[in-house]
């Protein structure tokens, strides 16, 4: 978003407000408006906020620039507004998604999630179509990359505080995070739950109890050798839970790598097949001599000749 468009924005939005003169003349001394347009936090969304003169009613005009200054550096407040009165329900899925799975996503995920959700959700027919989502989201919550040299899309959080508010409002909703990153089925998010954990070990029991449920969804799948799966399953042993709560969980993903054919060498495969010996819950010698050749990597992940 370049300089001019911002200032339009600024402009109309100052226009059509209901702001008195004695507010708006605050923005206008010594040009401080441009501090508003070059600010790194500069939003639609955040303009719109502290223009609203509701928002402001009890305040004395002495104190709205302060006000301004404040809201734009720790913007993660205006979004309990946004999604909770201004989100329909899709939109706030994807935006949380995007937030739990490491601040970006391809177009081609996010649609393949809005498909999902709208299959599992009990209200995804009232969903509107993926194209509208996106277009209302884009340049509010949402950035778009387009790569023009490799016809490729991409999506990031529009302000990294986005994920600040969806970490704060919502992580402990076990539940519903859990319903979200089992559509998503993204190993980008479980490394996000990994980086939350390793921030703020308070978080264990809420993180561990996200995991739990989103193993309790892969009971309604066919589980694969996937990166998810894979780092779902390393998770598990990371958070040291008990490999029997998982005993089913575990017996599939052991199935998958030993039965699956042609299956491809990845580095989560090598070290999830290295904690699965470990857990003395897979024998190598069983492994190659079911796999034969096709497992080879196991023969590099344990140095076996």
């Amino acid at each position: 978003m370049n300089t001019d468009l911002k200032a339009r924005i600024l402009y109309n939005h100052l226009w059509f407000s209901d702001l008195s003169e004695e507010f708006i003349d605050n923005i206008y001394k010594d040009r401080r408006y441009h501090n508003i347009i070059n600010h790194k936090n500069f939003n639609p969304r955040l303009i719109s906020f502290i223009t609203d003169s509701q928002r402001i009613s009890e305040f004395v005009s002495s104190n709205y620039w302060n006000y301004i200054c404040d809201t734009l550096e720790n913007p993660k407040g205006i979004w309990s507004n946004v999604f909770n009165i201004q989100l329909d329900a899709i939109s706030k899925h994807l935006v949380i998604a995007v937030s739990l799975g490491g601040n970006y996503i391809t177009e081609e995920r996010i649609k393949s999630l809005y498909y999902e959700l709208k299959k599992r959700d009990p209200d995804g027919n009232k969903y509107r179509p993926i194209e509208s989502v996106l277009r209302v989201l884009t340049g509010s919550l949402l950035d778009r990359h387009f790569y023009d040299d490799i016809d490729y899309v991409s999506y990031t959080l529009f302000n990294p505080s986005i994920a600040d508010f969806v970490i704060s409002a919502y992580l402990e909703d076990i539940e519903y995070i859990a319903f979200i990153l089992s559509c998503l089925k993204d190993s980008t998010a479980i490394e996000s739950l990994k980086g939350l954990l390793k921030s703020d070990k308070k978080r264990k029991s809420t993180i561990t109890a996200i995991i739990m449920k989103l193993v309790d969804h892969s009971r309604q799948e066919i589980i694969t050798v996937d990166s998810y799966f894979l780092s779902l399953q390393q998770f598990i042993f990371d958070l040291k839970i008990p490999t029997q709560d998982f005993k089913e969980f575990n017996n599939s993903i052991i199935n998958s790598i030993l039965e699956t054919p042609n299956i491809g060498i990845d580095w989560r495969l090598a070290k999830l097949t290295q904690t699965l010996v470990s857990f003395e819950l897979i024998h190598v010698e069983d492994a190659l001599v079911r796999r034969n050749s096709r497992l080879g990597f196991l023969r590099r992940a344990f140095s076996i000749n």
